[in-house]
């Protein structure tokens, strides 16, 4: 299976500003891409055709955003500048490329740092302190009438006796478990110590030679059958499981040999160049001014800057998560720095070892982005009147402004859903074309709509109050460590 390696975690919560690129003047207009504006007007427009949503300035900067994401992206088409050629995935793609590389060079470390050899699997074999436990479970309603309990007794009753006669117990638990956790995997429970469970399953489990398949047992969960694994499918799980700490630890100790042999050197003002490229992240872009040095090199303020827009592609968390960034004291953002030089630093150890991403995920990469662009651009309408070389340049660009507008339509009628630009395609799009967002013009949207529902005496909805989430029931599955 292959490995990746996610590359971008948050840094210390440092989060998006979204481009700095905003403009001062007419007040009326809340952004602009590729020579097309938007109105304030339509951004409380949009806004309030929507019911629940908020109206404050993060929701109408989203909305500019996001306008100028599709614009960007539908001028792009009509101008035949959009291309799926090895430059443009390169450009677009590159954090799926650089975690997927990571996780090869990575792999090469655990093979030659975090091997668990065969001696030390049998020891933890023979010691006895954990077993490789399956099981089957017929899950009981703790408010299930005596109909329904007789009915999984006897579904149980059959695969127990299924399971003793002889059939393949990952298929009975496949088949019939409603443990969801664990029915994929055969049935399989991680390796674990004794008392790791509830106390009858627990009990059961720990009377077992391997091999041997239990009696029925009743839990609060419903009615188990158990299997305690073979000595070969023991060892070959408790490989992986012994395995895991100490990838944790060879990669924690290979982290902070890149910092010491590379002797990673922030800059004195270092915190204070962060602070500025994350407020204005397309002007940090070219600015090659020096955050901290290593061996052989130095961390530049645009290479900080392209991490920061790889960690923050999702434009839906982009507002709230600055204002908590604004909050981060530099000792954070100092971390942050050396982190994401310690990104660079394993990626350049990575192209010195060889380690490269294959012909094959290379073309998964291409593949990927090329269905993205194609999705997008069928759900925005972009067709042959957008794209029709015969048509003058004019009327493409007219056409495909219109269409974006039509599927913001779409959108607020629950007709059409969001769709994110694959990638890091927003931020491409935006270094090849003049776009920005008007605070001036956002706050105007803002009174647009609280003006606009005032006025629509039908509106109950309250303009200050989030919309309330649906909450999804987490999935699961007996049986879970606990005392219950």
């Amino acid at each position: 299976m292959r490995r990746t390696l996610r590359l971008t975690v948050p840094l210390t919560a440092l989060l998006m500003a979204c481009s700095g690129d905003a403009f001062s003047g007419d007040p009326e207009l809340a952004a602009k891409a590729a020579g097309q504006d938007l109105r304030a007007e339509r951004v409380a427009e949009i806004m309030t055709s929507v019911k629940g949503v908020t109206i404050n300035p993060e929701a109408a900067d989203f909305v500019s955003r996001l306008w100028v994401d599709y614009t960007l992206f539908a001028q792009a088409v009509a101008d035949n500048s959009l291309t799926t050629d090895s430059a443009m995935v390169a450009n677009a793609m590159w954090v799926d490329v650089a975690e997927i590389t990571a996780g090869h060079w990575i792999d090469t470390l655990i093979a030659r740092r975090a091997e668990v050899t065969p001696e030390r699997v049998d020891s933890a074999y023979a010691a006895g302190g954990v077993r490789v436990l399956q099981h089957v479970l017929v899950q009981v309603d703790p408010s299930a009438t005596e109909v329904q309990r007789n009915a999984a007794r006897r579904k149980i009753d059959g695969i127990a006796a299924r399971a003793k006669g002889g059939a393949d117990f990952g298929t009975l638990a496949l088949d019939n478990s409603d443990d969801v956790a664990t029915k994929v995997d055969s049935g399989f429970l991680p390796p674990s110590p004794r008392g790791a469970f509830v106390p009858p399953f627990d009990s059961a489990a720990w009377l077992l030679e391997p091999g041997e398949i239990s009696d029925v047992v009743v839990t609060s969960y419903g009615f188990h059958v158990i299997k305690r694994g073979t000595e070969a499918q023991a060892k070959a799980r408790m490989t992986e499981w012994l395995q895991t700490p100490l990838i944790q630890q060879m990669e924690q100790r290979y982290f902070v040999e890149l910092d010491s042999v590379n002797k990673v050197e922030l800059a004195r003002d270092a915190a204070a160049k962060a602070r500025e490229a994350i407020g204005d992240l397309a002007k940090a872009g070219s600015n090659n001014g020096t955050l901290a040095t290593y061996a052989d090199g130095k961390l530049t303020v645009a290479q900080f800057a392209r991490w920061i827009r790889a960690m923050t592609q999702d434009p839906t968390q982009g507002p709230q998560q600055l204002e908590q960034m604004k909050q981060v004291p530099d000792s954070m953002l100092e971390a942050g720095v050396r982190q994401v030089a310690n990104r660079y630093l394993m990626l350049r150890d990575a192209e010195r070892e060889g380690i490269t991403i294959t012909p094959e995920e290379w073309g998964e990469v291409q593949a990927q982005f090329a269905m993205s662009v194609d999705t997008i651009k069928a759900s925005i309408g972009l067709g042959p009147d957008v794209i029709d070389p015969s048509a003058s340049e004019a009327d493409r660009r007219r056409a495909a402004a219109l269409r974006v507008d039509q599927f913001f339509d779409r959108m607020t009628t629950g007709e059409s859903r969001l769709r994110l630009l694959p990638g890091m395609l927003a931020w491409t799009l935006r270094e090849r074309s003049n776009a920005a967002v008007n605070p001036a013009g956002v706050q105007r949207a803002v009174d647009l709509a609280k003006a606009r529902l005032a006025a629509d005496t039908s509106n109950a909805v309250p303009n200050d109050v989030a919309p309330v989430a649906p909450v999804r029931p987490a999935p699961g599955g007996p049986p879970v460590s606990g005392d219950n």
